[in-house]
């Protein structure tokens, strides 16, 4: 004689309620090995090192960054500059006069390059070169009515170190 439903006896059923049963999956489920345990592990210590290294090349790349570059900036400075004029020049045709701000010791040297750009773009408008020992070597500002344009390495070189560290560019 049978009195009434015998509730699931699996282990991994439990009952839920008096004619019901809900696979619990949490139930025989096997533990985590030592070689489980293990392997974790490791990846959790090769996971900290690799942020380690991160950091490490940041810091390498930061350093560059500040102490490196100006040294290079300034044996490269002619150069530089020389490239900032003649990308703006080709857009300065229409201006009256323009204002040339350069490093005292650059000024003399990129004059015959402002000459040669002048007359190949057929500028017909009044330049100044005016030295400015507040400017680095490589580094120059032109200046016009109603506008100008500035080639700054250290707000370049600023800008490049929070890029690469992630920090906010303000």
């Amino acid at each position: 004689m049978m009195t009434g439903r015998r509730p699931f006896e699996f282990d991994n059923f439990v009952a839920a309620g008096e004619n019901a049963a809900v696979l619990d999956l949490s139930v025989n489920r096997p533990q985590k090995t030592e070689a489980r345990q293990i392997a974790e592990n490791i990846i959790t210590r090769l996971d900290l090192l690799l942020d380690e290294e991160k950091n490490n090349n940041l810091k390498l790349i930061r350093m560059i960054l500040q102490q490196l570059s100006p040294l290079l900036l300034e044996k490269q400075s002619l150069e530089i500059v020389s490239r900032f004029v003649a990308e703006h020049f080709p857009a300065l045709g229409d201006k009256k006069v323009l204002d040339f701000y350069f490093h005292p010791d650059t000024v003399y040297q990129v004059r015959p390059l402002v000459e040669q750009l002048a007359s190949e773009n057929g500028f017909a408008g009044q330049i100044f070169l005016h030295r400015d020992a507040s400017l680095p070597r490589c580094d120059c500002r032109i200046r016009w009515q109603g506008g100008g344009a500035v080639s700054d390495s250290r707000e370049k070189i600023r800008r490049l170190t929070a890029m690469l560290t992630g920090e906010e560019d303000e």
